[in-house]
């Protein structure tokens, strides 16, 4: 995994984004699920006989959840919830640049859409709405004063705390029921798993491997 990749570095978005669902609601304007109603398309990983897996049952379970995670992450309905309730003024596709601009404390909009890959364009619209609600501010480049560098204002910091804080509510309902030692435990967990993928390498053929282990061979000659 790229170390450079924001989204491997953790922070608003990241495994925060969007764990809560958003599939139907009670009179009180609570969220709930029929247990007899089909999930919302999209949002479930392909199920595989993880049953009959063997030895490589917890690898799919885990594989499991990481798909869950990385689809609500990408959720286009996940995302539009969390900034309903945190009272943000934007769309998903604003949310998504302004974490970008704000993962890397500035950015030009050329670099945004190298990132992304998308069109000028295009960042240019979702550009609008976060210069228009003040939450990141532009100012002429260093190197080059014909290039505009963006950074998130103080309105737009706070944004992005509140959408965070909606995504850590989402973790603490789902974990309801674990204890302080076992969320304790989870998260230690999670971290190495994280390590352990930041320090994975690629082999020729494409798939990830260990890394190297240095030799630490004592000469007692």
């Amino acid at each position: 995994m790229d170390r450079d990749d924001p989204a491997a570095r953790g922070g608003a978005g990241g495994l925060t984004g969007g764990l809560g669902s958003d599939r139907g609601d009670d009179s009180d304007g609570v969220s709930c699920v029929d247990a007899s109603q089909k999930p919302d398309q999209g949002l479930e990983p392909d199920q595989g006989p993880v049953a009959d897996q063997g030895p490589d049952q917890d690898l799919a379970r885990i594989h499991e959840f990481i798909e869950l995670v990385g689809l609500a992450a990408r959720s286009p309905r996940q995302r539009e919830r969390m900034l309903r309730a945190a009272g943000a003024p934007i769309t998903g596709a604003s949310l998504t640049l302004l974490r970008w601009i704000a993962r890397h404390g500035s950015a030009t909009s050329s670099d945004l859409a190298r990132w992304l890959d998308l069109d000028q364009s295009t960042v240019s619209r979702q550009l609008r709405p976060l210069e228009e609600h003040r939450l990141v501010s532009r100012s002429a480049d260093g190197a080059d004063r014909r290039v505009a560098r963006l950074a998130p204002t103080e309105h737009g910091e706070a944004l992005l705390a509140a959408v965070r804080e909606v995504g850590l509510h989402d973790i603490g309902v789902a974990l309801d029921g674990f204890t302080a030692a076992e969320r304790r435990h989870l998260a230690e967990l999670l971290d190495r798993m994280r390590v352990g993928m930041l320090d994975a390498q690629v082999d020729p053929t494409g798939r990830s491997v260990p890394p190297a282990r240095k030799s630490c061979a004592v000469d007692f000659s």
